[in-house]
């Protein structure tokens, strides 16, 4: 009986109840920069248990460039229709993150109209950064269709780069993609590169208002990986051995 009632009580908690929530630093759904409010929340959980940071529904506004992510540190929405962070500036990178155990779910990253250039969404392991993988994209949209209103670009919205991690252990490692939305690319929709034992299950590329809906799985490391998504594979390139034989 008190396990019944213990799992009742669990699940009238709210999902974010453990985690950080943006608001508490600052960040609000309106025209203010949210970058600082992002630092001072990455602050507190690099140094504390909760690793999550919570965004309510709503569009964030980044007139900054944000801090780059580390330390295992998780993003969390309300969905890819209810929250949006975005861009407010051209040519620049939007979310970085390095090292292992990164989580981005259940949001979307926008770009402002009459914004274009830049990466949405780049995971990095390098010799000079150190090792990274392990990481967890679920629930995302990166841009919208054209049904969605008006909305910048990107020049290459998700980045898996392992290209400078050549020393052991080698390359990017281990990232789980599940339920990924990407349109509106303008150079490359998706690269993987130096990717090893990366998956991607649902979702999948569409041009929109970009030029591409190409892909690119690649790198003389590139091996193991697997993506079940909705791809133009005659438009996209991907480096023999990079993909686990089906």
């Amino acid at each position: 009986m008190k396990r019944i009632v213990l799992g009742l009580v669990l699940a009238l908690l709210p999902s974010s109840a453990w985690a950080l929530e943006i608001t508490d630093f600052g960040g609000a759904p309106d025209s203010g920069d949210t970058t600082p409010a992002l630092a001072r929340a990455l602050t507190v959980a690099l140094s504390g248990p909760d690793r999550t940071i919570h965004f309510g529904g709503g569009d964030y506004a980044f007139l900054t460039t944000p801090p780059v992510l580390s330390g295992g540190v998780q993003l969390q929405g309300e969905g890819p229709y209810n929250t949006t962070l975005t861009r407010h500036y051209s040519n620049g990178e939007f979310l970085v993150g390095h090292g292992n155990g990164l989580a981005f779910r259940r949001f979307a990253i926008g770009s402002i109209v009459g914004t274009h250039g830049g990466t949405a969404l780049h995971l990095i392991a390098s010799d000079a950064i150190g090792r990274g993988g392990k990481h967890v994209i679920e629930d995302v949209r990166i841009l919208a269709g054209v049904a969605e209103g008006p909305m910048g670009t990107f020049a290459l919205p998700f980045f898996l780069d392992g290209t400078n991690k050549l020393r052991p252990p080698i390359g990017i490692r281990a990232v789980t993609v599940r339920n990924l939305l990407v349109f509106d690319a303008t150079q490359i929709a998706v690269q993987w590169w130096n990717c090893i034992s990366c998956e991607w299950f649902g979702g999948g590329v569409y041009q929109g208002r970009g030029t591409t809906d190409a892909i690119v799985v690649g790198g003389p490391l590139a091996e193991k990986n697997w993506i079940e998504a909705d791809i133009d594979w005659l438009a996209s390139y991907v480096a023999r051995g990079a993909m686990r034989a089906r």
